[in-house]
């Protein structure tokens, strides 16, 4: 799904603002930011990488209302 697909240069407002707009894509949004901070999965990622990506997810649930 297109709407799932964060564009090179796009604002993660803007991003959020393409899957809240899409019918069904906050759901597949919703499982794959699940997916991607599942804790064991970030438990082998360096400390740097992990807090990155951790700060990264919890915004875009935020963006997304989640």
């Amino acid at each position: 799904m297109l709407a799932v697909t964060k564009r090179a240069g796009e604002a993660p407002e803007a991003y959020a603002r393409r899957i809240l707009d899409t019918p069904g894509a906050l759901l597949v949004k919703e499982a794959d930011l699940a997916h991607n901070a599942d804790p064991a999965r970030l438990a082998v990622l360096d400390a740097p990488t992990r807090i990155r990506l951790t700060e990264k997810y919890v915004k875009m649930r935020a963006l997304l209302g989640l």
